[in-house]
């Protein structure tokens, strides 16, 4: 693996457990608080970097097929953004859960979300690599390429 893909892997590692750090010793209610008028909590910002992972893990799987928003008939982006949707999608339902911590849930099960992780073959690569056949311009030198992921298993 080069030298900038030991690099970033290392500050994503320590970015998680800064995340996770900073709900030490703390209750489930505690985790759960919300300290401003978001629905922003500590468990719901471990919860949410936990989804978003998810959901880069089912793009690298599922291709673009992995990343479907669809939308209610006759519900518009606009109606959504605006909160004027007659009805929600359950994709927006829980996104929006994906940001505190439901009745019931415990910090525990929360930090689950973002456990260990072992990196998997290929490693880490620029996503272009990962779904060559989908995109439209692949850059000739992979330092072009600003984004990269990887696959991984909890420990």
């Amino acid at each position: 693996m080069s030298n900038e893909r030991t690099e970033l892997l290392a500050e994503l590692a320590l970015a998680r457990a800064a995340l996770v750090r900073t709900t030490k010793g703390l209750s489930d209610e505690q985790a759960g608080e919300r300290p401003t008028v978001s629905e922003l909590c500590l468990g719901g910002l471990v919860k949410h970097v936990g989804s978003i992972e998810e959901g880069w893990v089912r793009f690298i799987v599922e291709g673009t097929a992995g990343m479907s928003y669809p939308l209610p008939e006759g519900v518009t982006w606009e109606d959504l953004f605006m909160g004027t949707a007659r009805e929600y999608p359950q994709w927006a339902i829980d996104s929006r859960n994906n940001f505190r911590m439901r009745p019931g849930e415990t910090l525990a099960e929360v930090l689950e979300l973002v456990g260990d992780f072992e990196l998997v073959p290929p490693g880490l690569v620029t996503t272009s690599r990962w779904r060559p056949d989908e995109m439209d311009d692949i850059p000739d030198d992979p330092q072009d390429d600003a984004l990269y992921a990887g696959v991984a298993r909890k420990q």
